[in-house]
């Protein structure tokens, strides 16, 4: 089976969370350009550091997402809001992304990186990681695709 061996860059950088949505996701008065702003500005509460992580040029974004406190919840709830966001980047708001998540067909979606990142992906140096983020990809592909989405 062919898998993203790279990673989410060249062909497949449109799995990125940082990827511009085709329209932004409006919630209440927040507007998200990407889904790595929904998903940064999830993991607090605060409605002030929610607007600044909108706000929030994507370079150094993640970086921010850091430097304030995690809601108390975090761990139990970061998979449904990934999934959250991800459910509206590739929904039919977001006619070319979906597309595109449809055009991959069968390849298997691994998010490849350097970063150590083996919660959401799998880590290059290490050859370790759950790749949550790839199989969330899968799963939306697979619901489109059954017409469930």
């Amino acid at each position: 089976m062919e898998e993203t061996s790279k990673g989410f860059r060249e062909g497949y950088s449109f799995l990125s969370n940082f990827t511009y949505f085709d329209k932004p996701m409006v919630r209440g008065d927040l507007t998200f350009p990407t889904n790595e702003h929904f998903y940064v500005a999830m993991k607090t509460t605060d409605p002030e550091i929610r607007k600044q992580v909108c706000e929030h040029p994507s370079k150094g974004l993640k970086k921010f997402g850091n430097s304030f406190p995690l809601r108390e919840d975090w761990e139990d709830i970061k998979l449904d809001v990934m999934l959250y966001g991800l459910r509206y980047k590739f929904s039919k708001q977001n006619p070319k992304l979906r597309q595109k998540l449809i055009n991959t067909g069968q390849t298997k979606l691994v998010e490849y990186n350097w970063w150590n990142d083996i919660y959401w992906g799998v880590c290059l140096k290490t050859e370790m990681g759950e790749n949550h983020l790839g199989r969330l990809l899968m799963q939306l592909r697979e619901e489109i695709n059954n017409g469930e989405f």
